[in-house]
């Protein structure tokens, strides 16, 4: 799209490096390389054509944005290469909120916002919980065990804005938005598996002395595949995960006794064999 003033917007590009050809007769072919478009921010670039004496092309590479200045709203950005190789704790996308600045590590709230604050998005999509407004995707469920899992094999970037503008979100705290991955032209993939077992572990500090360890077992597998369907127009991207937990973890309830009226506690055994599987 062209404004009357000669500014030119493109939008709903995916996220990726690109390269900008420039032409106009009598003036000189300008080429830049390496434009980095990147999830919720405005990339901005001013170009001057100079007059041509005879057939040229100048090629320059694009800066990294030091400052921007079009938008007020504070972004974090977490590339492809740093979500894949960050030690997520759980394999869980929202530990990433941690890595911008003004965020509680206990509770994920944002310049000191209700946690509920935060707006969650995919691909800038409503990833809301109705009930509680916190992320529907990777929500905490039974004992803690999320419903749906996003796989981080999945995410291409991530996203947290503070001091968000009203098109990007509906709450007052921090808006998250993350993108998903797509196929290329070449066919690529990943398969692998992580695990936390307890013998692996160091003892817990308030654990007495002789105590044998809490088992603690978490296996954690997938697969991602993408490529092309039509080279150059379509293309395909599946990712699953699953995961199974074995916590040994004991709570405390009440249960009905024989005589009418009379209750006792009863404490359930361990917490075993929690699955969870995710597929996108």
């Amino acid at each position: 799209m062209a404004s009357a003033s000669g500014d030119f917007s493109i939008v709903e590009l995916p996220t990726g490096k690109y390269t900008i050809t420039i032409t106009h007769p009598g003036f000189e072919a300008k080429k830049v390389d390496n434009i980095e478009v990147v999830v919720s921010r405005t990339t901005n670039l001013t170009l001057t054509l100079g007059v041509a004496s005879q057939t040229s092309l100048v090629e320059v590479n694009a800066q990294a944005v030091t400052l921007e200045t079009s938008s007020t709203a504070l972004t974090g950005i977490v590339d492809t290469r740093t979500v894949k190789d960050l030690p997520l704790n759980g394999r869980d996308f929202r530990q990433m909120l941690k890595l911008s600045p003004g965020v509680n590590a206990a509770n994920n709230s944002v310049n000191g916002m209700r946690t509920s604050g935060n707006n969650y998005q995919i691909d800038g999509a409503d990833n809301n919980d109705a009930f509680h407004n916190t992320s529907a995707v990777n929500q905490g469920g039974v004992s803690g065990i999320a419903g749906t899992l996003l796989p981080i094999e999945a995410i291409d970037q991530f996203s947290i804005q503070s001091n968000a503008g009203a098109d990007v979100g509906r709450n007052g705290g921090a808006s998250v938005n993350l993108v998903i991955k797509s196929g290329a032209n070449d066919l690529h993939g990943s398969l692998y598996y992580f695990n936390r077992n307890e013998a692996l572990a160091s003892p817990s500090p308030v654990q007495p002395i002789g105590a044998k360890a809490r088992a603690i077992r978490n296996h954690q597998y997938g697969v991602a595949v993408g490529g092309p369907i039509v080279k150059n127009r379509t293309f395909f991207f599946v990712t699953g995960e699953g995961q199974v937990a074995n916590a040994a973890n004991s709570t405390l309830t009440t249960v009905p006794f024989r005589r009418l009226g009379r209750r006792r506690p009863h404490a359930h055994g361990p917490i075993r064999d929690c699955r969870q599987s995710a597929f996108t």
